[in-house]
């Protein structure tokens, strides 16, 4: 449905967005992951119209919108900044696009009641915005974005204003809202645990390109590079040295420690790659099929648990959950599955 072919863009002199391809299928929702100032933004604005490449092509089933002005593509945009008319109240919030459309009132009737209905406040109809909460107002301008039936639907940072367990809540909501609906949307953000959750697919934006468009499920279990894992949220990186086409030799503390893979390509002896360390568990004794000697640096409280970091090497530390405060300077073994390594080569 949705093709971006080669798109470039640039700002200040400097670019912003260089030879991105990017596509959207019907009743899909891909997450648009990436740092604050990566382009994702200028990216919504290039699709709505509102912004000019510099180079490349938009296309909607096949057909390019160099020359469609933005009004007249039926794509739906909602911010951070719900920008609701204060004097109005709900019921003409929601219809307010679709007055401006010349949209008979028995359609934007319709139009609007089936919006609230699919927000859950259909009893709010009537009530003043000004009213209402962070979280009803978010909602009530996802109703207003979904009221005109959109081909497409942009969502730029929609949760960023609010506190952290209103915007769990909501996000499972807008995941369940957008499921029914069907509508395809694009939902740009920097939170990695948001992209998780609501996105059919992702893509990670930087330095002006995607690195990797994958399910929510192999960017996790398999990030294409180190800069994608540490994005993610996970840090437990040891650099080492190919030694044969299958093994890697890591630098540990107080030893070497030589661990078989199984690659899609041979191994280059000498060359450099990067093992991530998922999940993992801190012993007395090795319970795994790799284990690492660690010192306990610190002990980080967090409810349910605790944090602890360990330095596994003179460069390098870890972090791992336990149930129990562990003592600075204690050394313990890591134990990890073979599952559990990923082989990083950029």
């Amino acid at each position: 449905m949705l093709q971006l072919l080669n798109i470039a863009y640039s700002y200040d002199q400097k670019m912003l967005l260089e030879n991105l391809n990017f596509n959207l299928t019907r009743q899909e929702v891909v997450c648009l992951l990436g740092e604050s100032g990566s382009g994702k933004s200028t990216l919504l604005r290039i699709v709505a119209g509102l912004e000019k490449p510099l180079q490349g092509e938009v296309l909607w089933n096949g057909r390019n919108l160099a020359n469609v002005p933005p009004n007249e593509r039926n794509f739906g945009l909602m911010f951070q900044d719900y920008s609701l008319f204060p004097h109005l109240n709900v019921y003409d919030n929601i219809a307010f696009g679709l007055k401006m459309k010349k949209v008979a009132k028995s359609e934007i009737d319709t139009a609007v009641t089936q919006a609230l209905e699919q927000i859950g406040m259909k009893a709010f109809a009537f009530r003043k915005v000004t009213e209402l909460s962070g979280g009803e107002q978010q909602r009530v301008a996802l109703a207003r974005a979904l009221a005109p039936k959109p081909h497409l639907l942009m969502l730029d940072e929609p949760l960023g204003a609010l506190d952290h367990s209103l915007r769990v809540e909501l996000l499972q909501e807008l995941k369940e809202v957008l499921g029914k609906n069907g509508t395809p949307a694009i939902y740009v953000t920097h939170d990695h645990n948001e992209a998780l959750t609501i996105g059919d697919r992702i893509a990670i934006l930087h330095n002006g390109q995607i690195l990797q468009n994958d399910s929510p499920e192999k960017i996790y279990n398999q990030p294409n590079s180190v800069w994608i894992a540490r994005f993610m949220g996970m840090n437990n990186i040891l650099s080492g040295k190919a030694v044969s086409e299958t093994e890697v030799k890591l630098e540990l503390a107080s030893e070497e420690k030589t661990i078989v893979f199984e690659p899609k390509y041979p191994l280059t002896p000498g060359q450099t790659v990067h093992v991530l360390f998922r999940n993992g568990t801190i012993g007395e004794l090795c319970e795994g099929d790799v284990c690492l000697p660690a010192r306990v640096d610190a002990s980080f409280f967090k409810g349910n648990s605790y944090d602890i970091r360990l330095k596994v090497n003179p460069t390098s530390m870890f972090t791992l959950q336990h149930p129990n405060q562990l003592t600075v300077g204690e050394i313990k073994t890591l134990c990890y599955q073979k599952t559990d390594l990923v082989l990083l080569f950029l």
